[in-house]
C-alpha cells in the first residue's frame, strides 16, 4: 500500500493502559460478558511491558471447549478496508497446557469471525472466515516461550472485496500469509484482546498484554538506522538518522507519540551529540509524533570497531549501526619534500662531471698534442746533426740543412730563419710518413 510517510499523527485506536483502567468509563473497553468463573483481567503492574501498567488476564478455570473466557472489546472502525493490528504478548505463566486465542475480530459474514490469532505450545497461526464462511487458517511451526514478550501483528486488506488477503508478523518476521481470501461483502466488527474464545477448553495460566493499537495503515514496528556510514576518521562529529518503520513494507512510519529512543555504543570510546559540532552530549533520540526520523551525531576517541544500537520498549531494536573509526590522515607527510628535495636533481648528474672539462679539459687537446711537443726543438735539438754524420768530412761541422736555414751547430735560428727552419723540417716529416723520400739517411725521432 503507498502512504504518504509521517502522514500519521495517531492511530485509530490505542491503548497503553497507563490510565490503570481497561473498561469504560474510566477505561476504553467494553465489558460485554463478565470472566469465567475463577478467571479475571485487570490493568496492573505486573502486566506492563512499557510503562507502569498493562493488561493481565488470569485463568484458572481449565474450562470446557468453546467457552469465553475473559476479554475486553473495541468496535472497529467502521468503512474501513483495510486494518493493522500490533499489541505486545507474554504468555507469563502456564500451568495447563493448551490453546489459547489471543484476538478475535467481529464481521459481518456467515461465520461471525473475521479472524483470530491462536497460540499453543506447538504453532502460532492466524485463520478466518471468508464470505461464504469457509475457515482460511495459515498456522506455522513456531511454539510460543513462556515469560518471553512478543510483538505481534495481524494485516487484514481488501476487506469488502473478493481480494482480501490475511497476513500475521511475531517480532517482525511474517509467519503466515493467506492470499485470495475473499472477502466481498463484509465489513469488521468488535475487537476482542484477552481470552474471548476457549478453543480446547485445558489451557490455565496468566497472560500479559500491552501497547495494542489499530490503524487504517502499517504500523511503526522497528527502530532502524537509515544512514550508512562505513568508515569516519577519530576525532570527527557525523551525522546519524534514526528512522522508525514497518514490518509490512520497511518503509518508515509515523511515530504514535514522541518516541524517545535510548541510545549505546560498543567497541571503540567515544559518545552521542544533540547537535552537528558534538558540543552538547546526549543519551536519547526523540521521534516526535507523526514524525518517523529524527538526526543525531556522534564521535569517537578511539581507533576500531564502533557499534551503535538505539532502543525502545514499545519498538523491535534496530540492527546495529558499524562504523569503523580510522586514523587521521596528515594531509602534507606524502609531499612534505622529501622525495623531491633535489637529491635526483641537485647537479650531482650534471654538476659537470660528464661535461665540465674532465672530456675536454685540456686532457685531449690542452697541449698534449698540439702544445709544442711535435715542434718544440725536440726533433732539431741537434741530436741528428752533431758531429756524426758530418764531424769533420764536411768542413765546419754544419749539415747542409743547417747551412741552408741559417741554423748553427746548436739548431738554433734568428729570426725569420728559425721559421724557415721549422717548415722545412715540418716538410720533410711530411714527406718521410708518406714514404716518397728516398734519401738512405734514417729520419729523426720526433
Amino acid at each position: 500500500m503507498v502512504r504518504a510517510v509521517g502522514s500519521l499523527a495517531a492511530p485509530l485506536l490505542a491503548d497503553d493502559f497507563e490510565s490503570g483502567n481497561v473498561y469504560t468509563p474510566l477505561g476504553q473497553w467494553k465489558q460485554n460478558l463478565p470472566p469465567l468463573a475463577g478467571c479475571q483481567l485487570a490493568a496492573t503492574g505486573a502486566a506492563a511491558h512499557r510503562g507502569a501498567f498493562g493488561i493481565q488476564l488470569i485463568d484458572t478455570s481449565s474450562a470446557v471447549a468453546s467457552t469465553f473466557v475473559a476479554a475486553a472489546t473495541l468496535t472497529s472502525p467502521s468503512a474501513q478496508t483495510a486494518l493493522y493490528v500490533r499489541f505486545w504478548y507474554r504468555q507469563a505463566a502456564v500451568t495447563s497446557a493448551g490453546q489459547v486465542l489471543p484476538l478475535l475480530v467481529n464481521g459481518s459474514g456467515v461465520n461471525p469471525t473475521l479472524f483470530n490469532v491462536t497460540l499453543d505450545a506447538v504453532q502460532t497461526a492466524v485463520g478466518g472466515a471468508d464470505k461464504n464462511g469457509t475457515w482460511n487458517s495459515g498456522p506455522a511451526a513456531i511454539a510460543t516461550a513462556n515469560n518471553t514478550w512478543y510483538l505481534f501483528e495481524v494485516a487484514v486488506t481488501g476487506i469488502g472485496s473478493a481480494q482480501g488477503e490475511l497476513r500475521l508478523w511475531r517480532n517482525g518476521v511474517l509467519l503466515a500469509d493467506i492470499a485470495s481470501f475473499n472477502l466481498a461483502g463484509l465489513s469488521a466488527g468488535d475487537i476482542s484482546l484477552g481470552e474471548p474464545y476457549a478453543a480446547t477448553g485445558t489451557f490455565a495460566g496468566e497472560l500479559h498484554f500491552d501497547d495494542f493499537r489499530v490503524d487504517a495503515a502499517p504500523q511503526a514496528s522497528r527502530l532502524q538506522w537509515s544512514t550508512v556510514v562505513g568508515s569516519r576518521p577519530i576525532g570527527t562529529c557525523f551525522p546519524l538518522t534514526l528512522t522508525l518503520v514497518d514490518s509490512v513494507t520497511a518503509l518508515p512510519a509515523a511515530a504514535p507519540y514522541a518516541v524517545v529512543a535510548s541510545l549505546s555504543s560498543s567497541g571503540v570510546a567515544g559518545g552521542f551529540y544533540s547537535d552537528s559540532t558534538c558540543g552538547t552530549a546526549t543519551a536519547t533520540s526523540t521521534l516526535p509524533v507523526g514524525g518517523n526520523s529524527a538526526v543525531v551525531f556522534f564521535s569517537a576517541s578511539q581507533t576500531g570497531a564502533l557499534m551503535l544500537n538505539a532502543a525502545h520498549l514499545d519498538f523491535l531494536s534496530s540492527a546495529p549501526m558499524n562504523v569503523v573509526v580510522t586514523a587521521v590522515v596528515d594531509a602534507g607527510q606524502p609531499d612534505a619534500g622529501q622525495p623531491d628535495a633535489g637529491q635526483p636533481d641537485a647537479g650531482q648528474p650534471d654538476a659537470g662531471q660528464s661535461d665540465a672539462g674532465q672530456s675536454d679539459a685540456g686532457q685531449s687537446d690542452a697541449g698534449q698534442s698540439d702544445a709544442g711537443q711535435p715542434d718544440a726543438g725536440q726533433p732539431d735539438a741537434g741530436q741528428p746533426d752533431v758531429g756524426q754524420p758530418d764531424a769533420g768530412q764536411a768542413g765546419e761541422g754544419l749539415s747542409p740543412l743547417s747551412v741552408g736555414c741559417g741554423c748553427t751547430e746548436h739548431g738554433r735560428a734568428d729570426g725569420a730563419l728559425w721559421v724557415l727552419c721549422a717548415v722545412a723540417l715540418w716538410l720533410i716529416r711530411a714527406r718521410l710518413i708518406t714514404g716518397r723520400c728516398t734519401a738512405t739517411r734514417r729520419p729523426p725521432a720526433w
